[in-house]
């Protein structure tokens, strides 16, 4: 059986961890923003022109539906982050790291079916 609710993915950004949750708002979002199927999300990372602004969009919205997806359960909310301060902690030393986390938030939040390991 699948899990309906998987734990979020973390990032760490310099000294801090964030949580990443692909939830469907986070998959609507980012098919409306980028007119594409969310099967095509890797596009996105191949072109060189705007794979930072891509980046820097994608990675806004999963750790912000982590943040609220925690405040559901805690009751806790902690402030958003925006692009501007995602643009500042990637650096060229740690961008494959978080593009892969990305692809992983997103392969632990795809239903398995229940033959799969």
């Amino acid at each position: 059986m699948s899990d309906l609710r998987p734990k979020p993915q973390v990032v760490k950004l310099e000294d801090k961890e964030y949580p990443m949750q692909f939830t469907l708002n986070v998959i609507d979002d980012i098919q409306d923003h980028f007119d594409i199927a969310i099967e095509d999300l890797e596009k996105l990372f191949n072109n060189k022109k705007k794979v930072m602004g891509n980046l820097r969009y994608i990675l806004t919205l999963l750790i912000n539906e982590g943040l609220d997806c925690e405040a559901d359960e805690t009751g806790e909310r902690k402030p958003h982050v925006d692009e501007r301060f995602i643009g500042r902690k990637i650096k060229p030393d740690n961008m494959n790291e978080v593009i892969s986390g990305i692809y992983k938030a997103f392969s632990v939040s795809s239903p398995k079916n229940e033959d799969e390991d």
